[in-house]
Order: C-alpha cells, then sequence, then structure tokens
C-alpha cells in the first residue's frame, strides 16, 4: 500500500484527506489491505473511502467483503480493459454485502465525490482492485512508476 503525497488526483483530496493507493485484487489481497487500514485506523482514526475497479474474472464480492465494517463507503470507477467489471454491477456487490456504494464516472469524479461525502475528520482515500487500474491512477495523478 502506497500513500500518494502528490499529483492531480491527490490534489482533488480535501485538506487533511489522505489518498491511498494499492493493487490488490484478490481475496488474500483484500484481506492484507484491510488489516494494513485496520492498523492505520488505530494510529490515526478517520473515515475510509474505497475506489474499486475489479476485472470480472475476480471474485469481487470476495475481496469487497474485507471491508464491509471498515469503509465508510464504496465508490465503483470503470477500468480500460476487456474484461472490466461494470462499475453498476460493481455497487450492487458492495450493497449485497451491507456497504453503500456509488458509481463513479471515473477516477477524478471519485476522487472527487469522496472528497464531498462530508466526512469528518476528512477520509483516507484507498484506490484499489487491480493492477490495471493502480497504473490508471499513477497516469492519471502524474507519477508514473519509475
Amino acid at each position: 500500500m502506497q500513500r500518494l503525497s502528490h499529483g492531480r488526483l491527490v490534489d482533488l483530496v480535501p485538506a487533511g484527506g489522505e489518498l491511498w493507493l494499492d493493487g490488490g485484487h484478490n481475496v488474500d489481497g483484500g484481506q492484507a489491505i484491510a488489516a494494513a487500514l485496520a492498523d492505520l485506523e488505530e494510529r490515526v482514526s478517520r473515515p475510509v473511502v474505497v475506489i474499486v475497479g475489479m476485472l470480472s474474472t475476480k471474485d469481487c464480492a470476495g475481496f469487497l467483503r474485507n471491508f464491509s465494517g471498515l469503509a465508510r463507503r464504496i465508490i465503483t470507477v470503470p477500468i480500460h480493459q476487456d474484461k472490466a467489471m461494470p462499475a453498476g454491477d460493481l455497487v450492487e456487490i458492495a450493497a449485497s454485502i451491507g456497504i453503500p456504494a456509488l458509481a463513479g464516472r471515473d477516477l477524478e469524479s471519485a476522487v472527487d465525490l469522496a472528497g464531498k461525502l462530508e466526512l469528518e475528520p476528512p477520509p483516507r482515500i484507498l484506490i484499489t482492485g487491480s493492477l490495471y487500474l493502480a497504473g490508471e491512477v499513477l497516469a492519471a495523478n502524474g507519477t508514473p512508476p519509475e
């Protein structure tokens, strides 16, 4: 899990908020990410918003189940891949698990929406669910890997 400290997406996060990125995309990865978020929560408590995009070939419900009781909201986004799970379908999966969810048009609108949820203190936003999505995040943020 990597905290993004600068870039175009980071600029959309409300003052005092955080933006994190992880390429986790399977049940075990989701479990590890949720454990890391829970550890952060113990140190500095703040509401968690998960922005997620996944491939249809993954166990989306199993992955998202890890964030039940931890995420205040899930915002789904499309991934630009042939086997991408539609954002609306991910909303339904999250809702079936009991996590309130919304569909975002794209990464920028999802980060902007997360910041407008009127959460106090400002949220810890995690973008996760796919390595493809992680690459899209780094490109959109203007911070490609070295």
